[in-house]
């Protein structure tokens, strides 16, 4: 059985997720989770809740 945080990570990148749920996986989001929100352009746009650590630490 996978780790919840796996499935949280691919819940993260399922471009398919409603935005309410999108809402509450940012709500409960760990650093792993984050960072799979942060490579979603609409994530990062549309909340910017995200963590701004995240996104910075994802730029090359």
């Amino acid at each position: 059985m996978p780790s919840v945080n796996h499935v949280l990570c691919g819940l993260a990148a399922n471009a398919a997720l409603p935005a309410e749920l999108l809402d509450r996986l940012i709500a409960v989001a760990d650093a792993d989770v984050a960072a799979d929100l942060a490579r979603r352009p609409e994530a990062a746009a549309a909340n910017p809740s995200l963590p701004l650590a995240v996104m910075w630490d994802l730029v090359p």
